[in-house]
């Protein structure tokens, strides 16, 4: 069995992606790790950062397509895996502009920082193979503050992304 994608745009290919790891890591979040606060060297919490990571990664890439940058450069070296440089462009290209959420400079701060926080550790794959000694983790809420996000990215993807 197989599912036919073709004729699917590369912005719509990035959101799908993005929308379903996003669902993924709330249902993760909520029914199991809320329960793991405090245990955070579960490695389960670190394949919820991956995703996550991944989610935003996927659904900042589908909003640069949509302002026509080509899937050629968001493969590039430059951008890549590096969320602190896609997050920055999208930024340029009006992120913060979508919607009232957004649009908060609290939760801009607050996500610039998680971003932050993740870049170097996303980047270097250290939460897919958990090469080094130490990883960044975060808060529950802030794992909040990012799901919440990335459902609001995600609805603004879905109704653009599905023209």
């Amino acid at each position: 069995m197989s599912i036919d994608y073709s004729g699917v745009s590369r912005a719509r290919g990035y959101f799908l992606s993005s929308f379903g790891h996003t669902q993924l890591c709330w249902v993760a979040f909520s029914d199991r790790l809320e329960k793991l606060v405090g245990q955070e060297k579960n490695s389960v919490w670190i394949a919820l950062l991956n995703n996550m990571c991944f989610a935003l990664e996927v659904g900042l890439k589908s909003f640069l397509c949509l302002k026509n940058i080509d899937e050629k450069t968001l493969s590039s070296r430059k951008y890549g895996h590096n969320l602190e440089v896609l997050y920055d462009e999208a930024m340029k290209y009006g992120l913060s502009q979508l919607n009232v959420v957004l649009k908060e400079k609290e939760f801009c701060d607050s996500l610039e920082k998680i971003v932050d926080l993740f870049g170097k550790d996303y980047a270097s794959f250290n939460y897919r193979y958990i090469e080094e000694e130490k990883l960044s983790m975060i808060s529950k809420d802030s794992i909040g503050v990012v799901l919440n996000f990335l459902l609001k990215l995600n609805e603004y993807l879905d109704s653009e992304t599905n023209k």
